[in-house]
């Protein structure tokens, strides 16, 4: 996870088998963005750039949960969703994680 505090770059780890520990930015306001290329093409298929064994639905909404706990966030956006012919799962899924970070960061 990559985050930015003025204009230097920070990383930070989480665990991806499961959401066991957070490091969360120093910076008490956020801004947020969810690139959907980490999530496991299982979850969003419609992608740029599929990343198999990436985040699950339910660990992306935690994370979301922990960092509207802990921090401010002033801003989000969710990134990298493609349109797949005759299937809206990705956007769906999209939207549902929107509608996550609005209930658990708002």
């Amino acid at each position: 996870i990559f985050f930015f505090s003025g204009r230097r770059r920070h990383t930070r780890y989480i665990s991806v088998t499961g959401v066991q520990t957070c490091a969360l930015p120093i910076s008490e306001q956020v801004y947020l963005t969810i690139d959907a290329d980490g999530l496991d093409p299982s979850v969003i298929p419609g992608t740029g750039t599929p990343e198999p064994g990436g985040f699950s639905y339910r660990q992306v909404v935690e994370l979301v949960r922990r960092l509207g706990r802990r921090r401010k966030v002033i801003a989000a956006d969710i990134t990298e969703v493609v349109k797949i012919a005759g299937t809206q799962v990705s956007e769906y899924t999209a939207a549902r994680i929107a509608e996550k970070i609005i209930l658990y960061c708002a």
